[in-house]
């Protein structure tokens, strides 16, 4: 989970509490990759997993590749089409993988723009955010006395 205060624009003495979650996906297949990601490509054109079908030019699906100290990162972004106008929001979902490991990071779903408000856009600062993850290999005593251990 990453939490941190922001400020608005409007109204730069309130702070406002933001975040995101994170979800380990440690030996993820290819499928479920697709899935985190809601979207999956075939023949050269991407598909949205959550109907199978195209990606529709007003959606304006777009891939973002990125990477970090220990990790590549693949990400999309598509804009919701659906539901009240004056709500629609732009959507991130993105994973990282480790390099030379098996763990994968992955968000579905990150609101990252109302897309009436173009100046709400925090996907860069999201991305600026992921580079400063780094994978690390778990300490083996402190999970063996972890209550929270795999058994």
């Amino acid at each position: 989970m990453y939490i941190s205060p922001i400020r608005s624009k409007d109204k730069p003495d309130e702070p406002i509490v933001w975040g995101f979650g994170l979800a380990c996906h440690a030996g993820a297949t290819g499928d479920e990759i697709d899935d985190l990601l809601g979207a999956r490509k075939l023949k050269d054109q991407w598909f949205w997993t959550g109907t199978n079908a195209p990606f529709e030019a007003n959606q304006y699906f777009r891939l973002i590749e990125f990477s970090g100290k220990n990790w590549t990162g693949i990400g999309n972004t598509n804009d919701q089409i659906t539901g009240e106008e004056t709500l629609s929001q732009r959507f991130f979902n993105f994973c990282l993988f480790q390099t030379g490991g098996s763990q994968v990071l992955c968000v579905c779903n990150l609101q990252v723009m109302n897309l009436n408000h173009p100046n709400s856009n925090i996907l860069e600062k999201v991305i600026d955010i992921l580079k400063s993850i780094e994978f690390v290999e778990p300490d083996a005593p402190a999970m063996e006395k972890s209550r929270y251990r795999p058994k």
